[in-house]
């Protein structure tokens, strides 16, 4: 016999004379390489089952692998290499064609027949486990499970799982979940990291639901965020939160608003603190009022009277220039600006005029009227309502 090639081949270890039929053998401790006594470069083969050496004296630089290159480089080794060979293992029934009336036809990859019968216990499953079968660190695996390994309630109760487990050292972690609850939803996916670097595109569907961060979010800037929404600008562009937001320059409060402006101010536009109390339905827009003080509560018996600063009792208290004729639809401006004619320069006081509901640049000089400043004129035509809660009664 000049040579020989000596591999496996689905879990059968060949050997191939250069001339004549080949020897098969199951592999897995049924051969044994050992030297020849009496040949200096020479091999022997022997089979274990019957305890007889079937080839002798093979000179290991003619025994070869599959692709024709010499086993190893001294006769030791070349037994060393063969023993490894010979005394490997493969996985019974690794791949298996299941011939049941469900699964007809369909070749599976399982690792053994479990506690469920036959394989339907592991159909249609595959494990990589432990460091035998790791993907990345060592001990690390991934695990394609199926909820129901039965199948006790049919084919549209089992469900796929995908987990990832990673490990450094000690008992690897878990570090991604993804199950279904049934067959035609969206997986629920359970990612553990500490740290998340995404290269791609991330996107969001339109589906309902929100997007939380937690921990410490003091890195992230919305301008670091590209594809950003656009804020909001119009009263189109806002939703109405229990009347909270009402267009996009006003937050509106039970009784009190706060409103600016966007354009620019003609006569009766304004802009600032609005309150909205009282049960008056006759106001005029533009005449200034204080709060009547006659212990007018609950809202039903306040009133709203003209300023009049001939009398401390429409002088005092809380001042506004009506917005319109509701107290509560329209509203009073009691800190703001509004488009009104003042007559003034700007920068000038403007005071509760003795002519009742109006104001006045020219502070009052009878004995027995009452001076309250309530405010500035930025032009002849606008007016900086900031009213004073002082007053004084000219001697």
């Amino acid at each position: 016999m000049d040579s020989i090639k000596v591999y496996i081949k689905n879990g059968l270890v060949l050997i191939k004379p250069s001339a004549g039929n080949p020897f098969v053998y199951e592999a897995g401790d049924i051969l044994t390489a050992s030297n020849n006594s009496t040949l200096a470069a020479g091999v022997d083969i022997t089979d274990d089952t019957t305890s007889k050496v079937f080839l002798s004296g093979i000179d290991y630089r003619r025994i070869f692998d599959e692709s024709g290159t010499v086993l190893a480089a001294s006769r030791s080794a070349t037994v060393t290499a063969l023993n490894t060979i010979f005394q490997q293992r493969v996985l019974d029934d690794f791949i298996v064609k299941d011939e049941t009336s469900e699964l007809t036809g369909t070749t599976k990859i399982r690792h053994k027949e479990g506690t469920g019968g036959a394989d339907r216990d592991e159909g249609g499953t595959l494990e990589l486990d432990l460091h035998s079968a790791s993907i990345g660190l060592y001990g690390s695996y991934l695990k394609i499970t199926e909820d129901d390994l039965n199948n006790t309630s049919g084919k549209n109760s089992a469900y796929g799982r995908l987990q990832v487990y990673l490990e450094n050292t000690g008992t690897p972690i878990e570090v991604l979940d993804m199950q279904m609850t049934n067959l035609v939803s969206a997986p629920i996916v359970d990612l553990n990291t500490s740290s998340l670097d995404v290269s791609g595109d991330v996107t969001f569907s339109t589906v309902s639901g929100t997007v939380t961060f937690s921990g410490d979010t003091s890195g992230i800037a919305y301008g670091d965020i590209t594809g950003t929404p656009t804020i909001p600008t119009n009263v189109s562009d806002l939703t109405n939160d229990s009347g909270f937001i009402t267009s996009a320059n006003e937050l509106d409060g039970i009784y009190l608003e706060v409103f600016t402006r966007s354009s620019s101010y003609g006569s009766g536009s304004y802009e600032g603190q609005i309150v909205k109390y009282g049960n008056n339905t006759n106001l005029s827009a533009g005449k200034a009022y204080v709060l009547s003080n006659d212990g007018g509560s609950p809202i039903a018996n306040a009133t709203w009277i003209e300023a009049d600063a001939d009398l401390e009792a429409s002088t005092k208290g809380l001042f506004g220039i009506a917005l319109g004729s509701s107290a509560t639809s329209d509203g009073l401006l009691v800190r703001g600006i509004r488009g009104q004619n003042t007559s003034a320069n700007p920068g000038d006081l403007m005071y509760i005029s003795t002519s009742s509901g109006l104001i006045t640049s020219a502070i009052p000089q009878t004995q027995g009227d009452f001076v309250r400043v309530i405010g500035y004129a930025l032009s002849s035509t606008l007016l900086y309502v900031d009213p004073s809660p002082d007053y004084i009664e000219l001697a």
